[in-house]
This record gives C-alpha cells, sequence and structure tokens, in this order.
C-alpha cells in the first residue's frame, strides 16, 4: 500500500524512509519490523532514495548491532555509489552491524578526506577488539597514513597490553 503509493514522489518517499527509520529505532521487535526492513531495502534500487535508505540502515545498525548482518551483503552492495554521503552512512553500517569481513575496506577509508575518514574510524570502533589482529598488521605494514590513523584507535580500543604483545609477537 504505502510504498507504492509514494514510489514516484521524493518527498514523500523521503518521509517514509525516515518513518520507517523511526519505526525501526523504537520497536525493532514488533510484528511489522521485517516488512519495515524490506522497504529500506527495496529504497536502495532507487538512485533518489539510496541515500535516505542507507542513513537510516546505519542509523537502525548503530542502534541494533548484529541485528542487522543478515542484510549486509544487500546493503554494501551499494559501497561504490558515488554519493559521498551514502558511501559514509555505507561505512557507519558496516561497522555498527558487525560486519568484520569489512575491516579492510574501512581500513583503507580511514585515510579518505573528508566524511568518510570519519565514518570508517566510527564503523572499526563499534568493530572493537576483536579486529585488532588486522588493526596491528595494517599498523606494521600499511602506509604511514593509515598506520597514524589506526594507532589512536587502537588505544582507544584499550586493547590489554599483553595482548597486544602477543599478537605482535605472532607476527
Amino acid at each position: 500500500g504505502l510504498a507504492v503509493l509514494t514510489l514516484n514522489r521524493p518527498e514523500a518517499m523521503n518521509a517514509l524512509s525516515r518513518e520507517l527509520r523511526a519505526a525501526l529505532l523504537c520497536a525493532p521487535d514488533d510484528e511489522n519490523c521485517d516488512h519495515r526492513l524490506a522497504l529500506l531495502l527495496t529504497m536502495l534500487e532507487v538512485d533518489e532514495e539510496r541515500r535516505d535508505a542507507v542513513c537510516a540502515l546505519a542509523d537502525v545498525a548503530e542502534r541494533h548491532g548484529k541485528r542487522l548482518l543478515p542484510v549486509a551483503e544487500t546493503v554494501l552492495a551499494w559501497r561504490t555509489d558515488p554519493d559521498r554521503e551514502t558511501r559514509t552512512a555505507l561505512l557507519r553500517f558496516a561497522g555498527y552491524a558487525g560486519c568484520v569481513d569489512q575491516t579492510h575496506w574501512l581500513v583503507d577509508h580511514l585515510v579518505v578526506e573528508g566524511s568518510e575518514s570519519g565514518a570508517a574510524r566510527q564503523g572499526l570502533a563499534a568493530l572493537g577488539a576483536e579486529i585488532t589482529d588486522v588493526l596491528l598488521k595494517e599498523a606494521a605494514h600499511g602506509r604511514r597514513s593509515k598506520r597514524d590513523a589506526i594507532l589512536p584507535l587502537l588505544r582507544e580500543l584499550r586493547v590489554d597490553h599483553d595482548d597486544l604483545w602477543d599478537l605482535y609477537e605472532r607476527e
């Protein structure tokens, strides 16, 4: 019903994505959750609506974490979208949804100018200590600009000194 009536009206679709976002943030377990999520995923297919849908999904992932992991492949299919805000939201989504397999992609964006760098940092911080080994490898063998971005993140993750040393020794 509602989605079909509004598909051709950008302002209505924007309102719909905000409404879906709010509903998913507030009531993630309600009986319409899967339907709302499916509507947002459908909006990814429409160029003019993708940014709003991805931003909504990133916000929902920030609140509900790995519960969005099952839809991550569908959402992250747009990683190369030409819109910077869309890519920025995708970086946030990847971290908050627990997409550990996207760690290298997030690390690569630590050194991109603009909002993508901050979103990549946010995403990596959300993944937590689970990605320490990847961060250590990048810090040891990656470009200097990446090292400079990774070291403060490792400190922020509060990885135990002995654990860090063990990881370093294994490398």
